[in-house]
């Protein structure tokens, strides 16, 4: 009997560990995702965000792979790499149909952009890239 009731109290204790190791990853993963999601952080090369408008909520052709993002969709972003040899192999490996999320300065703030490749043009590792919603 002895051994039983030893033998419970330690799997409680251990399964209670378990249990608060798990709330707390939980936890924490919460807060990060939330910061991720309205601070705009990146983990590991991705990053969430919320699209806010309605910009990309026409369908797009059947050749591209995203199709219609709706107002309020949560979205993973590939993040553009550091290092210059991955940055250039990043937009060289971009087509027409992708869809990319940006940020610009406006009037002393900023703005974050989702809107789909309409055309791209590079010369000797510079590119220009034509962007448009969907919707207009």
């Amino acid at each position: 009997m002895i051994k039983t009731k030893d033998g419970r109290r330690c799997a409680r204790s251990i399964l209670k560990r378990i249990m608060i190791s798990v709330l707390f990853f939980l936890f924490a993963g919460g807060i990060i995702m939330i910061f991720c999601l309205f601070g705009g952080c990146g983990l590991f090369g991705y990053q969430a965000r919320i699209v806010m408008s309605s910009s990309m909520e026409a369908q797009a052709d059947e050749t591209s792979a995203i199709r219609e993002i709706s107002a309020g969709s949560l979205i993973l972003i590939r993040l553009v790499p550091k290092g210059e040899a991955a940055r250039g192999k990043f937009y060289s490996d971009l087509k027409t149909g992708d869809v990319l999320t940006f940020s610009y300065k406006i009037l002393g703030g900023s703005a974050v952009i989702t809107h789909r490749i309409q055309h791209i043009e590079g010369q000797d590792g510079s590119y220009t890239i034509v962007l448009r919603g969907d919707s207009g």
